[in-house]
């Protein structure tokens, strides 16, 4: 069963090698007391497509992949883990990024426009979206609707136009072309 109950699936999403550091960050989210590893799958798996979307090189993929992924353990200390493990580095700088806003308006940092990094606007518009859909009861249009329109100043215009681009004709002609 798929989530984005609109995505055009004609056009498969080549699945990112299963290794050992997106096993690790799985086993990371399964442990007791963080987030489900379902609502991370979903947030990873539609920021994925929307990075090859924009064509974002596959190693940037993967690192986007698992920023992602650790923006769902919100009670790790992220600067620590990828202090001992180096090849989370990138994810880490991602998962923390993620949470702000291209308006500004966001936290930790204040960052705001390019200075947020790529994939942080990537896994941002993925949350938003798995949070709208998952626990705020909207369909998949409704959420395409909030996300590019009330909350459009939030986010990456470009990451936007990635995810309109993500639904079939008929709900992507909902919204003028990014």
């Amino acid at each position: 069963m798929t989530y984005l109950l609109h995505v055009d699936d004609a056009t498969p999403t080549p699945p990112l090698p299963a290794g050992g550091t997106t096993a690790t960050l799985l086993a990371l989210l399964q442990a007791p007391g963080t987030p489900a590893a379902e609502h991370a799958l979903r947030v990873a798996h539609l920021a994925v497509r929307l990075a090859r979307t924009l064509d974002i090189d596959e190693g940037a993929v993967v690192q986007i992949e698992h920023g992602a992924l650790l923006s769902a353990v919100a009670r790790l200390d992220l600067y620590a883990l990828a202090r001992r493990v180096p090849q989370l580095h990138g994810a880490a700088a991602i998962a923390v990024a993620s949470q702000e806003r291209i308006d500004g308006t966001g936290f930790p940092l204040g960052l705001a426009g390019e200075r947020i990094p790529p994939g942080a606007r990537i896994v941002a518009v993925a949350s938003a979206y798995e949070e709208l859909v998952s626990n705020g009861g909207l369909t998949p249009a409704e959420a395409l609707t909030v996300l590019c329109g009330a909350r459009a100043r939030e986010f990456d215009p470009a990451v936007l136009g990635a995810l309109r681009r993500q639904f079939r004709p008929e709900v992507s002609g909902l919204w003028p072309a990014a």
